[in-house]
């Protein structure tokens, strides 16, 4: 067996999906582990799905033409945190469930919005398919505005999946459902995250052309004044501890539209894009002064 796992299809119809080394997994329901008295790394961790309507790796292009294709869709998804712990609230000044809370409020607001502004669009939702965080956030506005949502999945991680009748992709391993998971959208909200997020999902949708937007949903929250974008891990090593707040502080953008829309008297596109620039060069180099030479 591989690391990813394995997923298959049944004689009965049922899909078997079998884990490795997923101790995480094993109070879950519908969860079982078939070797309890082996080594942990050797324990194999299993689920069979009877309900839910699963396209398996290879299946791909059949689950966005019976799910996701039609006339005039807009495909929107976001993307964040499956658990925030009570430390970690305790540590960002949030409170607990407020997160989710706060990406349901979005997504909802983002999608009464958008039925609003274009009555003729067929809104299509998709997430990553576990019964957490903020995929439960857009499972639950799918049910509010009566969406079919598209789950997309790995065989490790379809151990935290319910078995209902949400229709789910399940890629071979973590990088191909995330692959597909970005390829299917249209507009990606990012609303935290750790590494997975900005070394996967960020640099698949600039290979994919996705439009991604980043909201730091968790120092908006924040009582204490702000939720770091690293985190020093116990190995000494800086690790993501908010991909929206890394992003925010460390990138910055200015585009043709901008520079139009901020072209000066002189009627000159460089002189908007010269000011620009000066304005970040500005910034950064300020926060490098000593008090001396910081307005000087």
């Amino acid at each position: 067996m591989t690391l990813d796992g394995t997923i298959e299809r049944r004689e009965d119809g049922s899909v078997l999906v079998t884990v490795l080394n997923e101790p995480w997994s094993k109070n879950v329901p519908g969860v079982s582990c078939l070797n309890p008295d082996a080594p942990e790394s050797q324990r194999q961790y299993q689920k069979a799905f009877h309900v839910k309507p699963i396209y398996l790796p290879g299946e791909y292009d059949r689950a966005i033409a019976e799910k996701i294709s039609s006339p005039d869709n807009f495909v929107v998804s976001m993307n964040g945190y499956s658990r925030i712990t009570d430390e970690q609230c305790i540590r960002y000044g949030i409170q607990q469930g407020a997160y989710e809370e706060a990406c349901r409020a979005l997504m909802s607001h983002t999608i009464g919005h958008l039925k609003k502004k274009f009555t003729g669009a067929h809104l299509r939702l998709i997430h990553g398919a576990a019964d957490l965080g903020v995929d439960k956030a857009i499972q639950e506005v799918a049910d509010e505005y009566n969406i079919v949502p598209l789950g997309f999945s790995c065989p490790r991680y379809m151990l935290y999946v319910n078995d209902d009748q949400t229709p789910v992709y399940v890629g071979t391993n973590q990088d191909d459902y995330s692959d597909k998971f970005i390829q299917s959208l249209d507009l990606l909200i990012t609303t935290g995250g750790r590494e997975v997020t900005l070394q996967h999902d960020v640099l698949a949708a600039c290979v994919y052309n996705k439009r991604i937007h980043f909201v730091d949903i968790l120092n908006s929250l924040s009582s204490t004044g702000g939720v770091p974008a690293t985190v020093t891990g116990p190995d000494g090593k800086l690790r993501v501890d908010n991909a929206a707040a890394a992003m925010g502080r460390n990138v910055s953008f200015f585009s043709r539209h901008n520079a139009t829309a901020m072209v000066p008297r002189s009627g000159d596109l460089w002189d908007a894009i010269f000011e620009n620039v000066s304005s970040i060069a500005t910034e950064v180099c300020r926060l490098k002064m000593s008090p001396k030479r910081k307005f000087r």
